[in-house]
C-alpha cells in the first residue's frame, strides 16, 4: 500500500489534531498543511476550515484567511465561529466598517455572548480614536480631489492648521519624521528643485515623491495605530507610580507598585504591555544591589513569572519555559519555597500543554512533596491522573483520580468534585468497564446539574451515550473481539476533536496559582471527548 492510500485512510480528526498540536507550538506553516491535507479527506469541515483561517492570519496572510472564514459561512450560514473569525480578519486588514457589520450581526444571532460585544467595543474606539481627518495625510497636488474641504478665513487659520498637521505627522511617523523634515527643507532650495537628475527627472518631482510615500505611510499607521491608543500604550507601559518620580528614591516602593502594574495589564489581557512593563522594571531590579534593594531575590522570581505567564500567552512557549525555569533556579539558590512551588506549578502546565506528560509527571511529583493546601492537593492529583491517562498507566491515574476525589469530598468543593468524578469515568472508558464509566457519568451528570453548568452538562451526555452505546457492544460480542464497536468508542475518545476541544484546549492544564485567583476550577466535561487533552 502507498503512502498516499495509507494517509488517505487516516481520520481527518488526526489532522485536525496533529494541527492544533503545531499550531501551539506557533508552526503554523506545518499546521497548514496538516489542515490541508485533513480537507482532502473530510472537503468542508468547519473546524478545519476555522483552525487553518487561524494559522493564516497570525502569519498576516489575510486574503487566504479571509477566504476560509467566508467558507466556513458557505457552509453554515449560521457557523457564529466562522463569522467571528471573518469580522476578526476583516479588522486586521483594516475594513473596520465591513468587520463592525460582521460583530452586529454575531450580536443579533447571540447577544449572550461576549466575543461580538467586544468586538464592537474594539472597532468603534479603533474609529473613534483616529484623529484628524483624512486630509492633512494627502497631498495637495495639482487636480487631484480633496477627500475633506478645509475653509479657512485668513493666514493665521492656514498656519494653525499646518502647524497641527505637522504635529500629527510628528506623532505618527516618530524616528522617520526627521525625513520628512529633510524633504521639506530640500524643496525650500529653489536651485536644486529646478536642476534634473541623470535620468532627466526633475528633483523637484523626485522629492515629491519622497514626501507622498511618508504620507501614506502616515495614513496607514494612523489607521493601525490611533494617536489615542498611542498615548494609552505609552501610559500603560510606565508604572503608576513612576510617573514623574525618580525611581532610585525608593526602589522597594517602585518594584512592589511595578509589580502590581504589571499583574493588572495581565489580567487586562495585554500581554504586550505587561511584557515591557517586566522587562523595563527587570532591567532596573537587576541594576539594584541587596542593600538598595533588600527583596531583589523575591522581585527578581516575580518578575521571571510575570514575563513567562506574558510570553505565554503570546504563544512564545520556549521563551516562557525559560523564565518559570529561572524563577525555579532563584527559588532554590535563596530557598524560595512559595516561588519554587509556584515555578513548579507553571512548568508542568507548559509540559502538558506541549504533550510531554512524562516530564510533566516528574514535575508534578516534585511539586507533591511539599507541603500544599487541600485545594492544591485536589489539584496536583487530577493533573497526575491526566496525565496518566495520556500515558496509559491506567492504574496509577485510577490512584491518583481517587486521591483527587477523595481530597474533593472532604473539602466539598462541588466544581472539583465534578472534575473529579468526570476523570474516573475517563479512565474507566480506556480500561473497557462501561458499568463503572456510566455510573460515573450519571453521577457527575448530577454535580453539573446542580452547579448548573449546561456545558458541562451537554459534554457529559455526549460521553454517557458513548459510554451506554460501547456497554451495549460489548454484551453483544462478550469476547470483546468486535472491531467495529472498540472503533466506535475508540475513535470518538481518543481522537475526536470537536469546536468545544478547541474553546477548552487547556482546561485541565490551568495552574493552582490561576485557580486560586479566580477561585472557580474550570471543568473538563465540557467537551465531548472529555479525556482528549491535558
Amino acid at each position: 500500500m502507498s503512502e498516499e492510500q495509507k494517509e488517505s485512510r487516516v481520520p481527518f480528526t488526526v489532522y485536525l489534531s496533529q494541527g492544533k498540536q503545531l499550531a501551539l507550538k506557533g508552526d503554523n506553516e506545518r499546521a497548514i498543511e496538516r489542515y490541508t491535507i485533513g480537507l482532502e479527506n473530510k472537503e468542508d469541515d468547519l473546524n478545519l476550515l476555522l483552525d487553518r483561517s487561524k494559522c493564516y492570519l497570525r502569519m498576516g496572510n489575510t486574503v487566504a484567511a479571509l477566504n476560509d472564514a467566508e467558507t466556513t459561512l458557505q457552509v453554515n450560514k449560521t457557523f457564529l465561529k466562522g463569522l467571528l473569525q471573518k469580522a476578526d480578519v476583516l479588522y486586521a486588514m483594516g475594513e473596520f466598517e465591513m468587520a463592525l457589520v460582521c460583530f452586529h450581526s454575531g450580536q443579533r444571532i447571540r447577544p449572550e455572548l461576549d466575543d461580538f460585544r467586544l468586538g464592537i467595543q474594539k472597532v468603534h474606539e479603533t474609529i473613534d480614536n483616529s484623529l484628524g481627518s483624512l486630509s492633512p495625510f494627502r497631498r495637495k497636488n495639482e487636480g487631484k480631489a480633496q477627500i475633506h474641504e478645509i475653509q479657512d478665513k485668513g493666514g493665521n487659520a492656514d498656519k494653525d492648521n499646518n502647524e497641527n498637521n505637522e504635529h500629527i505627522h510628528r506623532k505618527l511617523l516618530e524616528e522617520f519624521y526627521v525625513d520628512r523634515v529633510f524633504l521639506n527643507n530640500l524643496l525650500k532650495n529653489k536651485d536644486l528643485t529646478t536642476t534634473r537628475s541623470q535620468g532627466d527627472q526633475k528633483f523637484e518631482d523626485l522629492i515629491k515623491t519622497g514626501q507622498e510615500y511618508l504620507d501614506l505611510c502616515s495614513e496607514f499607521w494612523r489607521q493601525q495605530k490611533p494617536l489615542y491608543a498611542r498615548v494609552q500604550d505609552r501610559q500603560a507601559c510606565q508604572p503608576k507610580n513612576s510617573k514623574g518620580q525618580n525611581p532610585n528614591s525608593n526602589p522597594t516602593s517602585y518594584a512592589l507598585q511595578s509589580l502590581k502594574d504589571i499583574d493588572h495589564l495581565l489580567h487586562q489581557d495585554k500581554p504586550k504591555q505587561s511584557l515591557k512593563v517586566a522587562q523595563k522594571v527587570m532591567c532596573f531590579v537587576k541594576r539594584m544591589s541587596d542593600s538598595e534593594l533588600p527583596t531583589r531575590n523575591e522581585v527578581l522570581a516575580n518578575l521571571h513569572n510575570c514575563i513567562g505567564n506574558a510570553l505565554l500567552r503570546l504563544g512564545c512557549i520556549d521563551e516562557a519555559m525559560e523564565n518559570h525555569e529561572a524563577e525555579l533556579t532563584l527559588a532554590v539558590e535563596y530557598n524560595l519555597e512559595e516561588y519554587r512551588s509556584r515555578a513548579l506549578d507553571h512548568i508542568s502546565h507548559i509540559y502538558a500543554k506541549t504533550g510531554r506528560f512524562a516530564q510533566a509527571v516528574e514535575v508534578l511529583q516534585e511539586r507533591l512533596s511539599f507541603m500544599c493546601s487541600a485545594l492544591d492537593s485536589i489539584w496536583l492529583h487530577h493533573e497526575l491522573g491526566r496525565c496518566y491517562l495520556e500515558l496509559k498507566n491506567f492504574s496509577e491515574a485510577r490512584n491518583h483520580g481517587h486521591l483527587s476525589l477523595n481530597e474533593a469530598q472532604k473539602a466539598q468543593d462541588s466544581e472539583w468534585l465534578l472534575n473529579a468524578v468526570v476523570l474516573m469515568a475517563n479512565i474507566d472508558m480506556k480500561l473497557e468497564d462501561y458499568h463503572s464509566a456510566i455510573l460515573n457519568f450519571e453521577l457527575s451528570l448530577n454535580e453539573a446539574r446542580a452547579l448548573k453548568n449546561n456545558e458541562a452538562e451537554e459534554g457529559i451526555l455526549k460521553s454517557l451515550k458513548k459510554a451506554k452505546y460501547a456497554l451495549s457492544l460489548k454484551c453483544k460480542d462478550p469476547s470483546g473481539s468486535n472491531q467495529q464497536g472498540n472503533e466506535a468508542h475508540g475513535m470518538d475518545i481518543s481522537l475526536g476533536i470537536t469546536e468545544k476541544d478547541e474553546e477548552n484546549d487547556d482546561i485541565n492544564t490551568v495552574p493552582k496559582q490561576q485557580i486560586n485567583q479566580e477561585a472557580n476550577p474550570v471543568v473538563d466535561a465540557s467537551s465531548s471527548s472529555i479525556e482528549d487533552k491535558v
